[in-house]
């Protein structure tokens, strides 16, 4: 349950909202429709009502001890491209080699893939480029920054029906060379979630419409350039809303949701190309799992937010045991439909922070948890300025503290907090 809830009304105002992806042996008119109509969030969702999804944050676990938090300041919102009508869905943020973040995210009304890199910390000024023209390129967009320190973007081709990878040149971006890493026999690609490995070559998982499988392609080269797939699990329609990281042992870990048992999952991988995995079911009381966001613990042990449509609230499953065989679920937010693309990250002091949309009213929150299975949170409302908080995704600068990118108002934009929970903070005059 959560502990408190603090309400912010912030400073800069210029956004965007909510948006759904319209594959697989769905409708995918209704849900087009749904997605530009602002009304149709605040609803239960229909059978089929599937959305855009970010990663968590991923990386090695953290020594909490002797953390001292930076001296609090406001949270700050900007807005970033609003060149169009729809710009700024299927959104996701990392941290550039300068320490500036980088996102990318789909231009609606182009059909383009863009990349935005800000200028700084904020992202109050950044320079935008378009790495993918359309039709359609650009869905379902997974950005990081390898170990050659450039930028590369995992995304779902809407046109053509495959997940393709984007690397860059250089840190800045100046050229890309693009790749079909799954073409398949049509509508691949969904959802793609990207990690790197120990060895520093990405690890992709993604969603199968057609077989209706969780892949995982396993790239030969930084830039993806050569790769070989394998299907992870194929036991009913499953694999959507992919979520990437890399656990305690090196090895890929993936959360996704069940469409078939309307349940959220946990694929534990036993080689580095997860030829071989363990499957774990970590809820299914209820329609469970979509917008699943994963994280590995300082603890080690694998955490994930996700949306309970049952309910219409924010969950997130701690596993107990490194193997994740015993699980604790908390309900964390649970206002009327809440916890839609949720993003989570594990702050310095290894608390689970997560952003996401509380749908009924509009609003980006943020809810930072009190202890490691989130057992309690406290909750802000970063941004209620219009219909926000949409297409959500985070990842924290060097002081650990959230910067979170989200539609908005048909507008990309970026919050980036001043303390850890993102707490309203303004100073004296």
């Amino acid at each position: 349950m959560k502990r408190g809830l603090l309400f912010l009304g912030v400073l800069v105002v210029v956004a965007a909202g909510a948006a759904f992806a319209s594959h697989g042996p769905w409708p995918v008119d209704a849900l087009e429709q749904a997605a530009r109509d602002p009304a149709a969030d605040a609803v239960p969702p229909e059978t089929g009502w599937w959305l855009g999804e970010e990663p968590a944050v991923e990386g090695p676990p953290r020594d909490p001890s002797h953390v001292v938090d930076p001296v609090p300041r406001p949270n700050t919102l900007h807005t970033v491209d609003a060149d169009g009508t729809v710009v700024g869905w299927f959104t996701s943020i990392a941290i550039g080699a300068d320490g500036h973040p980088v996102i990318s995210y789909y231009d609606f009304d182009r059909g383009d893939l863009r990349l935005a890199r800000c200028a700084d910390r904020s992202c109050t000024d950044a320079s935008v480029q378009i790495i993918a023209d359309g039709p359609d390129a650009g869905w379902h967009t997974d950005v990081v920054v390898g170990a050659d320190g450039h930028p590369l973007i995992v995304y779902h081709d809407r046109h053509a029906g495959s997940l393709q990878a984007a690397h860059c040149s250089d840190a800045a971006c100046e050229s890309v060379t693009i790749t079909t890493v799954d073409e398949g026999d049509g509508d691949v690609g969904l959802y793609p979630s990207v990690a790197i490995a120990p060895h520093g070559l990405p690890l992709i998982s993604y969603y199968d419409a057609v077989e209706g499988s969780l892949k995982v392609a396993r790239c030969q080269d930084p830039a993806c350039a050569s790769s070989s797939t394998v299907i992870v699990d194929d036991d009913g329609n499953v694999g959507s809303f992919s979520s990437a990281a890399i656990g305690a042992g090196g090895l890929l870990l993936v959360s996704y949701h069940d469409y078939t048992r309307e349940a959220v999952k946990l694929a534990r991988c036993r080689t580095p190309g997860c030829e071989e995995a363990d499957i774990r079911v970590l809820d299914d009381e209820g329609n469970v799992g979509r917008f699943t966001s994963l994280a590995v613990g300082v603890d080690g042990r694998p955490l994930v937010s996700y949306y309970d449509a049952t309910r219409g609230v924010l969950k997130v499953a701690h596993c107990r045991t490194l193997d994740c065989r015993q699980v604790r679920r908390a309900t964390v937010d649970d206002d009327t439909y809440v916890g839609r693309f949720s993003a989570l990250a594990i702050d310095a002091h290894g608390q689970p922070v997560i952003a996401y949309r509380y749908s009924t009213n509009a609003d980006l929150r943020v809810a930072r948890c009190v202890d490691r299975g989130c057992s309690e949170a406290a909750i802000v409302t970063v941004d209620h300025s219009g219909d926000v908080g949409g297409h959500v995704a985070m990842v924290l600068d060097v002081e650990g503290l959230p910067i979170i990118s989200y539609w908005g108002n048909s507008a990309l934009k970026v919050a980036h907090c001043g303390s850890p929970g993102c707490v309203p903070y303004a100073r004296r005059p």
